[in-house]
């Protein structure tokens, strides 16, 4: 008896992180990938709860609206990977100091900027501009590849530009500032993108993010 027992309750865990991670599909499935949508008590309430429970067994991040990071990697893995300034950017959401990054005066003809953290394509080189702010600043995403939540840190309400692969902190997005036709602008910190020179295969749409 004891032996059914541990066995039923040995597949019942090996089971729990592949109901999670469906349970977190479907809900994510039901928000636009840029979007926070505004989730009743209940929603949340059960979002806050699977989320902990994806974590505790493994599996994708969760973000506010429900979109799932499909790259998780606990924080030892992440300062291994990353150096100590990538880190603090991208997976702590610090700023590196204005006029400082290797982007910011650099406006190449052809190319694309990927995550530094996993490698995912976000802007195109054509999407660069000038917008004196002293980060590089783009325009437009390639579609789905910026994901975006509400930043309400040192008093200010901000939008957050994310990597939509892996999470990692990219800048944040303004709009209404009329620099380009897009009206948008996403400040970016050098430190969190790096330069590819070609394009991307297969290739992909550019849009705006909000």
């Amino acid at each position: 008896m004891r032996w059914r027992m541990s066995a039923l309750l040995s597949s019942s865990v090996l089971l729990l992180p592949a109901v999670v991670s469906f349970s977190l599909r479907r809900i994510s499935s039901f928000a636009a990938p840029h979007n926070v949508p505004a989730l009743s008590p209940f929603s949340r309430s059960r979002l806050h709860r699977l989320s902990h429970m994806h974590r505790l067994f493994g599996g994708a991040k969760i973000g506010e609206g429900g979109h799932v990071f499909e790259i998780n990697k606990p924080p030892e893995e992440w300062k291994k990977e990353l150096t100590p300034e990538q880190y603090h950017i991208i997976r702590e959401k610090g700023t590196e100091r204005p006029g400082t990054g290797e982007y910011n005066k650099f406006y190449p003809d052809e190319g694309y900027f990927a995550c530094a953290a996993c490698g995912n394509p976000l802007y195109s080189a054509k999407a660069k501009f000038d917008s004196g702010c002293g980060w590089p600043a783009f325009d437009k995403c390639y579609k789905e590849s910026v994901y975006t939540e509400t930043d309400s840190s040192f008093g200010m309400i901000r939008i957050e530009i994310m990597c939509a692969n892996c999470g990692g902190h990219l800048g944040h997005v303004f709009t209404g500032e009329r620099f380009t036709d897009t009206n948008e602008r996403h400040c970016v910190n050098s430190v969190s993108v790096k330069y590819v020179k070609g394009a991307p295969s297969p290739p992909l749409e550019e849009a705006k993010c909000t």
